[in-house]
């Protein structure tokens, strides 16, 4: 114990409260440091929690990334532009979706489509097998537009296509099967002799997701005598005596032998024809080489192979006439109005196909947008003015002296010159010279392109000279507001219409 106290009496001098205050120090600076590393720690918590991801965006992400690596790759790129047939037997559609599979993961289903850009039935939508497969599922798709590849600029590709992507949770449909048939739908095909129309029809039948033929062709209509089948159409037409031929021209290429150079004289052996060889010329080079471009005419009465072609085959042909109603009429553009009828909608209607009948053009487009106060009319091709226009006018009637006022006895006449009726609620009469204003309530009815004549108002003044400013404020029947306004002076016994009197 003495050696104990002896270290204590080397420490500094301090009065014995200022221990106990340090050690509640030193228990304080703890707490704070607990306190700060518990805020961490909720931070860090908070900011992991934020950072779950929902299934849309994951999806979002999964599916852009997926998308941009075809758009990133000129092959892929070239198998979108250049796919034919959406089944996996078109082989530029097989290598896309291999390749979409292999970024989608496992426990996730996924279809591919191939669309035209400016297709206007389709839009591109997931077809039906996959649909119905999927119905209870939620749904994710993304897109892009792939319009060219234009390579080294020697061999480029236009043909605007959408990829589309669709995914869901569960397992993929219909990718271990081939479509042996498209698009679904019934196909008309004819008999040999063309005696019969024969139907067929191609959809999903068994228990895959691919589409094949539902049986056989069946006979869907028998042609009567004189009639005969025309093909892809299922109708029978009168036959009539037209024919159609197959014409062949000759040509002298000088890029090279074609057609009368066999493939065997590309192994040049120098022997002549009768040992295999190609003649008896000194070489190849020597051989005269032509290309043959083969024609079909119409079917007409009478047709003829065009100068320098040669008739190889005359064939009997149909001529079919199809009948045909005017789905519009008459011809010329046609002027509706959009929902909210701020829009003139233009649609024109002629003849814009191979039969003699009109149909419309497309569907309606914007023509013209219309202003603040203007509104589409229906049929007209310009915009009208909603908003009515109305007028105030005065007419002296007498004048009364009755000292000391001298009182004005008018007409006044109020028009509408714009079809819109026009309620006023509200009148101020304002006096120039008194310096001061009267304001009462009205109800004067004004109707479209008419008129309202009030006779017998009048005004009143002390002085020899004043000028009234009569002011009405209302509402038309397109719910517009309306003001009119109108001035007039007045000298002793004298009523004058000068309005910058």
């Amino acid at each position: 114990m003495k050696n104990k106290k002896a270290r204590l009496n080397n420490l500094p001098c301090f009065p014995q409260m200022n221990f106990r205050k340090r050690g509640w120090i030193l228990i304080l600076e703890a707490t704070i440091a607990i306190l700060i590393v518990s805020g961490a720690l909720l931070v860090v918590y908070s900011q992991q929690a934020d950072e779950v991801v929902s299934p849309e965006e994951y999806f979002e992400s999964l599916q852009g990334q997926i998308l941009a690596d075809v758009s990133a790759s000129s092959d892929l790129r070239l198998n979108v532009l250049n796919v034919e047939e959406e089944n996996f037997g078109d082989a530029n559609f097989n290598i896309l979706n291999n390749f979409i599979g292999t970024k989608i993961p496992s426990g996730f289903g996924y279809s591919i489509r191939v669309c035209e850009l400016n297709d206007t039935t389709d839009y591109c939508r997931m077809d039906t097998p996959t649909y119905i497969a999927t119905v209870d599922k939620d749904i994710y798709t993304e897109e892009i537009i792939v319009a060219s590849e234009i390579g080294d600029g020697t061999d480029a590709i236009y043909n605007p296509t959408k990829l589309k992507l669709f995914v869901w949770e569960g397992e993929s449909f219909g990718t271990d099967c081939n479509n042996t048939c498209s698009p679904a739908g019934t196909v008309y095909n004819c008999s040999n002799d063309l005696s019969q129309v024969l139907k067929r029809t191609c959809g999903n039948f068994d228990e895959d997701y691919c589409l094949e033929w539902e049986g056989v062709a069946e006979v869907f209509e028998t042609c009567e005598e004189g009639w005969e089948c025309v093909e892809g159409l299922g109708i029978c037409t009168e036959v009539s005596e037209f024919f159609n031929l197959t014409c062949e021209k000759t040509t002298v290429s000088e890029t090279g032998c074609v057609h009368n150079f066999d493939d065997e004289c590309d192994e040049w052996n120098g022997g002549g024809v009768e040992t295999g060889g190609c003649g008896f010329l000194d070489s190849k080079d020597e051989y005269v080489c032509y290309n043959i471009e083969t024609i079909e005419t119409d079917c007409l009465e009478d047709p003829e192979c065009p100068d320098g072609y040669t008739e190889v085959e005359k064939r009997g042909c149909s001529v079919f006439v199809e009948e045909c109603e005017d789905d519009c009429s008459p011809a010329g553009p046609v002027y509706s109005c959009s929902g909210d009828d701020a829009k003139i909608l233009i649609r024109t209607c002629g003849d814009f196909d191979d039969d003699d009948c009109l149909e419309w053009d497309g569907n309606f487009k914007v023509f013209k947008a219309c202003g603040v106060k203007e509104q589409c009319e229906e049929g007209n091709s310009e915009c009208v003015s909603t908003w009515a226009e109305l007028s105030l006018d005065f007419s002296l009637q007498s004048i009364i002296d009755d000292d000391p006022y001298t009182r004005y006895i008018h007409t006044r006449t109020f028009e509408e010159t714009n079809g819109v009726g026009v309620t006023l609620t509200e009148g101020q009469l304002c006096y120039q010279v008194e310096g001061s204003c009267n304001s009462a309530s009205v109800n004067y009815r004004i109707e479209g392109d008419d008129e309202l004549i009030r006779t017998n108002e009048w005004f009143n003044t002390l002085h020899d000279w004043e000028k009234f400013t009569l002011k009405y404020w209302g509402t038309d029947d397109n719910g517009n507001s309306v003001y009119v306004e109108q001035t007039v002076c007045v000298e002793k016994g004298t009523f004058l219409f000068d309005v910058d009197c």
